[in-house]
């Protein structure tokens, strides 16, 4: 039950932003969120760091801070996500990026979203 994910980030208008991922699901098991091109200047100047959050898509539960993402490979603008919690990831069926303070308010995002994906379309890999 593997879902593969591209994610891309756009503006309010709807145009493609340099930013984009991609998502590897594994149902109840794992979430390696991959993304590139995420702009570095913005954590080392102004102390921001760039946040994953989740939800249950139509219902009225609130959202998860699942963690930060980790630089993987400078040369190739890498970013890296893991989550392995067969619990948070059975309550979840959507995830979204943030860029917001380090020192802010963890239990909400402060940031615009910048790439956003849904998780429970059927699996597309054996």
């Amino acid at each position: 039950n593997l879902h593969i994910v591209d994610v891309v980030d756009t503006d309010p208008r709807g145009k493609t932003r340099p930013a984009f991922g991609r998502i590897f699901f594994t149902e109840g098991k794992s979430l390696l969120f991959y993304a590139y091109d995420l702009n570095p200047a913005k954590i080392q100047k102004a102390d921001f760091q760039y946040r994953v959050w989740a939800k249950r898509e139509g219902q009225d539960k609130q959202l998860r801070n699942l963690g930060v993402f980790y630089s993987d490979d400078k040369s190739q603008r890498r970013w890296v996500f893991k989550c392995t919690d067969p619990k948070v990831l059975n309550d979840i069926d959507s995830v979204f990026v943030t860029l917001d303070p380090t020192q802010g308010n963890p239990s909400h995002p402060h940031g615009p979203n910048l790439m956003y994906a849904y998780l429970r379309g059927q699996p597309n890999h054996p």
